[in-house]
């Protein structure tokens, strides 16, 4: 593996696990300035078959995304979507999790709030009630790092305020 932030991956890319894509759409906040970030979190339905959540913040293509160094994000998979929508993959250190602390705090409230407390009889199932989950949290529930607003409505009273940047606005 090269130094942090460089491109040379390898390895399969979610061989053999049904994958749902979770976006918390208008993160609060990101690493740095142009750079995004993402993780995956398995768990299983109720005949044992696992299934993996993709979690993103839906902003389009940045310049750079944050990984741990797991196998799936290493792969050539993600190596060549990255390099073809210019996207440079920063991989945090091997259990250095802090560096990627906006997702591991994603995480661990997915976890807690839905993971943990639903039982899914199938992978529709699982679907469903993640995508429940999540317009909830990004439209219904509030965040205390935004006043105790949902972020829909914090993103749309910034889009109302002049010389704001909506998405960047939070640090």
């Amino acid at each position: 593996m090269g130094e942090k932030g460089s491109r040379h991956v390898r390895g399969p890319v979610l061989e053999g696990d049904a994958l749902i894509e979770l976006h918390p759409k208008n993160g609060p906040s990101v690493p740095v300035q142009g750079e995004e970030a993402m993780d995956l979190m398995s768990d299983q339905v109720a005949d044992g078959r696992r299934f993996r959540v993709l979690n993103a913040v839906e902003r389009g293509y940045p310049k750079a995304v944050v990984v741990d160094n797991g196998p799936e994000f290493r792969g050539l998979a993600m190596d060549q979507w990255a390099y073809r929508h210019g996207v440079e993959l920063l991989f945090i250190e091997p259990g250095r999790l802090v560096q990627n602390a906006y997702f591991e705090s994603f995480n661990g409230r997915l976890r807690d709030e839905c993971l943990h407390s639903e039982w899914f009889v199938g992978l529709q199932d699982a679907i469903e009630k993640i995508e429940a989950w999540r317009i909830d949290y990004n439209e219904v529930g509030p965040h205390g790092s935004l006043g105790q607003v949902p972020p829909a409505e914090f993103a749309f009273t910034l889009k109302r305020q002049p010389g704001q940047r909506g998405d960047r606005a939070m640090r």
